[in-house]
C-alpha cells in the first residue's frame, strides 16, 4: 500500500503541473479572459490574461500561437521596450521576462506576493511595476533585481507610465494620482478632483497626459499633472484603458462594449458601441488606423479604419457546450445553448456549427451508430425536445416529446430502445428508434440529470428532489416499467451516472462526490475524488481508466476510482461533459464554446517540458517544525509552492540560491508536495508533516 501511495503522489505532481496534456480546439486561439495587449510593430503583438495565458501574433492578428508562461496566475499588463525584450506582470507577484520575442518566458523574483497590475519599461533595463496595496517596484538591470519603493498608501495602484527616466505617474483607487521626478524614490500626490477609481494613465507627450476610470471618468493634464481637468466622455461605464497615438488621437475602452475616440485631444469624444462580447479590457493601436481590443472569453478584435469597424480574430462558436459524443476517434459532436450543434470529422481540427432556432438549449447527445444520433433539451417555450439525425449529423429532425419539461439526458441501449430524463421526474422511453416516446413514472418530483442502461432491462437515473435536499439514485430492472429509489440521502446533487459493466457503476455530483457500486447498485460506496467542486460528467473508456469533468479541471483514475489525479486544463471555464473514444484520446467541452482534446490521457511526458522528477533534497523528512529544501542548481529567481494532496496551494514564496529554509509548523499533519519552478524547469519533491509534540 505504501508503494501505491508513492506512485499516486508522483503521478499527481506531474499531472497537476502540466496543463498542456490538454490542447485548445475551440474557439481558436483560446477563450480565457484577456486583460492586456501590446504590439511591437504593425505585425508582431502579444495578448495575456487569465490562467497564465500568453498569445503571440506575427501577422497582424491573423493567426495567434499560445506561448507557455509557466504559471496559472492572472496576467495583467505587458511592456516591450524593444522587439525582443518584454515583460508581463500579474497576480501572486508574478513578473515574467522574454529576451527572444516571446518564444520563452522566465520568472523573475519580484520579492512580493501582491497582485501586480501594471508594468512599464523605459528601455530593456529600466522599468517599473505597480500593484495592490500601493506596491511600487523598480529595476535597473532588466529585472535581475527589483527594488521595493512601495509607498505607505493603502490604496492599490492600477497603472504606471513614465515619460523619461525620472518622471513617472501612477494612478489607482479613489482617484489617486501620484507623480515622481526622481526615478521613483519619492512620489507626490496630485489632485485629480475625482473620487472614482482610476484604471489607466497614458502620456502622449512629456506634459500632455490622460487618466481614465470608473463611471466614465476621463481626466487630462497639459502641464505634467500640475492640474487635471475632467472631460466629458459620454459614458458612465467602467473605463478600462486609455491609449493615444499622438497628442490629438486617442482611444478609451470600457467594460461593456464601448470604444471612445477623440481626434482633438479630448475636447470631444465619440462613442462607438461595438458588436463584440462585453468585458473589453485593453486597447492598442499601432498607428491611427490599425488597432486591437481584447477582453472577456478571449475576445480579440481588429480595426483597420481607426475604430469605425471591427473584425473578430477569434474563430469558432462561443456558445456554452453542455454535452459531447464521439462515434469515432476523429468524428464527434458537441451540443449546447441556443440549439447549437458542432461537428468535427478530423479530430477537432475543424468544427462546423449550426444553431436550431426552435431549440432553446440542447443538453445531451448520443449516437447508436456512425449515422444515427439523438440530442435532447428544450424548445423556446420550455417543452422537452428531441432532435434526430440518420445521416451522420448533416440533417436533423425535431420533435416535442414532453410538455413543460426540460430534458437533460438521453441514452440508447441499442438502435431502437432509448431513454430520456429531465425535470419534474420526467422519464421517457422509445422502443422504435425515437418514432414514439412513452412516459414512465419515477414516482417522485425529481430533477433527473443523467440516465444510463447496461441492457434493455437494467438502468439508472440520478438527480435531486425539486423541493427537498434529498439526492436520489433511481433504478429499474424491468425496462422502466417500475422505477425505485435504490439510494436516497440528504446529500448533494448528482449530475452523472456511468457503468463499465453489468455490475460496476459510478455516480458523481456536487462537492466532488463520487459513489461506486460493484453489485448493480445494491450498495454504493463513496470514493475520495480529491476535489470539492461539482463534478458535471464522469466517463470510463475501460474498466479501470476513468475521467471526470469539474470546474476547470479533469480528474483521472487508473485503478477503478481508488485514486484520482487532478489535471489542470488550460481553460479557466467550467467543463460540463467529456467523452473518451479511447483510453487516452478524449474531448471535454464547457462554457464559452470550450472544446479541449488530449491524446495522452491528459498527461505530458516529463521530457517535453524540461521537467525533472524529485530532484529536490528535503530534510528533515518527516518534519514537524521546519524543513530545508536543497536545489541541484543555483536559482537566480524561482517560485516555491507547497501543495496538499488535493492540489491546493498551502504556501508560496519567491526564492533564490540553492538552499531554502521553510517553516511548516502551521501546516496540518499529512503528506505534501513541493513544486519549484524557475520558468524553464519544474522540480518536485514530497515530505511528510508530522503533528508537533
Amino acid at each position: 500500500m505504501k508503494r501505491l501511495s508513492v506512485l499516486f503522489i508522483c503521478m499527481f505532481c506531474l499531472t497537476f503541473i502540466h496543463a498542456q496534456g490538454w490542447q485548445w480546439l475551440n474557439p481558436r486561439p483560446q477563450n480565457n479572459d484577456l486583460y492586456c495587449t501590446f504590439f511591437t510593430d504593425v505585425n508582431s503583438g502579444y495578448a495575456a490574461g487569465r490562467f497564465g495565458t500568453i498569445l503571440k501574433t506575427v501577422d497582424g492578428g491573423t493567426t495567434w500561437t499560445i506561448r507557455q508562461s509557466g504559471t496559472f496566475s492572472f496576467l495583467q499588463s505587458i511592456s516591450f521596450p524593444s522587439n525582443d525584450t518584454g515583460y508581463i506582470v500579474g497576480y501572486d507577484g508574478i513578473i515574467l521576462k522574454t529576451t527572444d520575442a516571446g518564444l520563452t518566458w522566465s520568472s523573475q523574483n519580484s520579492g512580493t506576493m501582491e497582485r501586480l497590475f501594471s508594468v512599464f519599461f523605459i528601455d530593456n533595463q529600466s522599468g517599473y511595476v505597480v500593484g495592490n496595496k500601493g506596491t511600487i517596484l523598480k529595476t535597473t538591470d532588466g529585472g535581475n533585481h527589483w527594488i521595493d519603493l512601495t509607498q505607505s498608501s493603502i490604496y492599490s495602484l492600477n497603472s504606471v507610465f513614465f515619460t523619461d527616466y525620472n518622471t513617472g505617474y501612477a494612478v489607482g483607487y479613489y482617484g489617486k494620482i501620484f507623480k515622481t521626478t526622481d526615478g521613483g524614490l519619492t512620489w507626490t500626490s496630485q489632485n485629480s478632483g475625482v473620487g472614482n477609481d482610476l484604471k489607466s494613465v497614458f502620456f502622449a507627450t512629456a506634459d500632455i497626459g490622460y487618466a481614465a476610470g470608473w463611471y466614465g471618468t476621463i481626466l487630462k493634464t497639459i502641464n505634467g499633472g500640475a492640474n487635471w481637468i475632467a472631460q466629458s466622455s459620454g459614458s458612465y461605464s467602467y473605463l478600462q484603458q486609455v491609449h493615444f497615438e499622438n497628442a490629438d488621437t486617442g482611444y478609451v475602452v470600457d467594460w461593456d462594449q464601448t470604444l471612445l475616440k477623440t481626434t482633438n485631444g479630448g475636447l470631444n469624444w465619440t462613442v462607438n458601441i461595438l458588436n463584440v462580447p462585453s468585458g473589453i479590457q485593453s486597447v492598442f493601436f499601432t498607428d491611427t488606423s490599425i488597432g486591437y481590443i481584447v477582453g472577456a472569453a478571449g475576445t480579440m478584435h481588429k480595426t483597420t479604419d481607426g475604430g469605425a469597424t471591427w473584425t473578430s480574430l477569434q474563430t469558432g462558436t462561443l456558445r456554452t457546450l453542455l454535452s459531447t459524443y464521439f462515434t469515432h476517434v476523429d468524428t464527434g459532436f458537441a451540443v449546447g445553448s441556443h440549439g447549437t450543434i458542432a461537428r468535427t470529422t478530423d479530430g477537432g481540427l475543424n468544427w462546423s456549427t449550426r444553431s436550431f432556432a426552435a431549440a432553446g438549449s440542447l443538453e445531451s447527445i448520443v449516437f447508436t451508430n456512425s449515422t444515427t444520433g439523438y440530442s435532447v433539451g428544450c424548445d423556446n417555450s420550455g417543452n422537452g425536445l428531441v432532435l434526430k439525425t440518420v445521416d451522420g449529423g448533416n440533417n436533423w429532425t425535431s420533435k416535442i416529446i414532453a410538455a413543460n419539461a426540460d430534458l437533460y439526458s438521453v441514452f440508447f441501449v441499442n438502435a431502437n430502445v432509448g431513454y430520456a430524463v429531465g425535470s419534474g421526474g420526467t422519464i421517457l422511453k422509445t422502443g422504435n428508434a425515437g418514432v414514439d416516446w412513452l412516459a414512465q413514472s419515477s414516482g417522485l418530483t425529481i430533477t433527473l440529470n443523467s440516465v444510463y442502461f447496461t441492457d434493455e432491462m437494467h438502468g439508472w437515473a440520478v438527480g435531486r428532489h425539486d423541493f427537498l435536499t434529498f439526492a436520489y439514485i433511481l433504478a429499474t430492472s424491468d425496462g422502466g416499467l417500475n422505477w425505485y429509489a435504490q439510494y436516497s440521502a440528504n446529500d448533494v446533487l448528482y449530475r452523472s451516472v456511468f457503468f463499465t459493466d453489468d455490475n460496476t457503476g459510478y455516480v458523481a455530483g456536487a462537492n466532488g462526490r463520487i459513489l461506486k457500486t460493484i453489485d448493480q447498485g445494491s450498495t454504493w460506496t463513496p470514493l475520495v475524488s480529491g476535489t470539492t467542486s461539482t463534478i458535471n460528467s464522469i466517463y470510463f473508456p475501460d474498466q479501470n481508466t476513468g475521467y471526470a469533468a469539474t470546474d476547470t479541471r479533469v480528474l483521472k483514475t487508473w485503478d477503478g476510482g481508488i485514486n484520482w489525479i487532478s489535471q489542470q486544463t488550460p481553460s479557466s471555464n467550467e467543463l460540463f461533459s467529456l467523452c473518451f473514444p479511447t483510453a487516452n484520446t478524449g474531448y471535454v467541452v464547457g462554457n464559452y464554446g470550450t472544446i479541449l482534446k488530449t491524446t495522452t490521457g491528459g498527461m505530458v511526458g516529463v521530457e517535453s517540458r524540461d521537467t525533472r522528477r524529485s530532484t529536490l533534497s528535503i530534510y528533515p523528512n518527516p518534519a514537524s517544525g521546519s524543513i530545508n529544501v536543497e536545489v541541484s542548481a543555483i536559482l537566480d529567481a524561482g517560485r516555491l509552492s507547497v501543495l496538499n494532496i488535493r492540489g491546493q496551494e498551502m504556501m508560496a514564496r519567491q526564492v533564490t540560491g540553492n538552499k531554502i529554509h521553510l517553516d511548516v509548523s502551521d501546516l496540518p499533519a499529512g503528506l505534501y508536495i513541493i513544486m519549484l519552478t524557475d520558468g524553464k524547469t519544474v522540480q518536485t519533491g514530497r515530505f511528510m508533516k508530522e503533528q508537533q509534540q
